[in-house]
């Protein structure tokens, strides 16, 4: 289960290293790196902390059925972050240049 995790981890670190050392200017090459990583795992901490309590509290009781698909918090969940995660790579393939 920690690979299936990790993966994606590892390929967001991948390519956004690449990104931001072309981004960034090279004096300050150092000091965005020393920002962005800390940054990018506590967003990840946090959104463990955030999915975890709206499941238990705000979403506890939801149960929703479409179409013959029922749908529970943690559904609503996957679904939501998977929608984040579709309309980032939209605007990222958008604002990269040469897309």
């Amino acid at each position: 289960m920690l690979a299936i995790y990790a993966m994606p981890i590892a390929m967001l670190n991948t390519a956004v290293a690449p990104l931001l050392m072309d981004a960034a200017p090279r004096e300050y090459l150092g000091r965005v790196m020393a920002v962005f990583m800390p940054v990018n795992q506590f967003a990840s901490m946090f959104s463990v902390v955030v999915s975890g309590w709206l499941t238990s509290t705000v979403l506890r009781s939801f149960r929703a059925s479409f179409a013959g698909i029922t749908v529970n918090s943690v559904s609503l969940i996957f679904i939501m972050a998977g929608a984040l995660i579709f309309a980032s790579g939209v605007r990222a393939f958008s604002a990269l240049p040469g897309a």
